[in-house]
């Protein structure tokens, strides 16, 4: 894709920025390096260093829409503190809905947690369903009220990368209207 206004050219997984148009054989010659070949610096490490200073050529992640970088704390996170950070968030939230479930039946009829995928039902409003993503290092929001968002785990707070708000800043606003006449402070002391 080639966007005249700002020289944008994506190949395959990649964006090549450039202050310069790009050759249609040069445009091919880049679409047909695989990115794994690219990535391996020692075969090809001339390759990319030529890329990067002519184009300033750079790795998007295709979990991000709208184009912002991913930070190193989220790219560097080991599958093991994920599934921790990921367990404690979800076992401790369970916990204090499972307290404003009993003291809110009418409203707040239904909370389970099983195998990762949190779901939450408010007869009045709808289903909540928060799971784990193991593959994406993420927690997934799917709201009745605010549709779905993906959450990072970025210094020690799962945020939404889409727009910078908290997974329960989201929770405690959302269940909050809800459940009007209920103080929600989820995973607050």
């Amino acid at each position: 894709m080639l966007k005249s206004g700002s020289r944008l050219i994506t190949i395959k997984n990649f964006s090549i920025k450039s202050n310069k148009l790009l050759s249609t054989k040069t445009i091919r010659s880049l679409s047909y390096i695989p990115t794994r070949q690219i990535n391996n610096l020692t075969s090809y490490c001339s390759i990319k260093q030529s890329l990067t200073t002519q184009y300033n050529f750079h790795r998007h992640y295709a979990g991000f829409t709208h184009g912002s970088d991913i930070p190193e704390e989220v790219i560097n996170m080991t599958t093991r503190e994920y599934e921790v950070a990921a367990n404690q968030f979800l076992d401790s939230l369970l916990d204090d809905l499972e307290q404003l479930s009993e003291d809110y039946p009418t409203k707040f009829s239904d909370v389970e947690l099983n195998q990762g995928v949190l779901t939450l039902v408010f007869p009045e409003v709808g289903t909540y369903v928060i799971n784990k993503q193991p593959p994406n290092k993420q927690i997934w929001l799917s709201s009745p009220i605010s549709g779905p968002n993906r959450f990072d785990y970025i210094k020690g707070n799962w945020v939404s990368m889409r727009n910078r708000t908290k997974l329960i800043d989201v929770l405690n606003k959302e269940i909050s209207s809800a459940l009007p006449d209920a103080e929600v402070n989820l995973l607050h002391d």
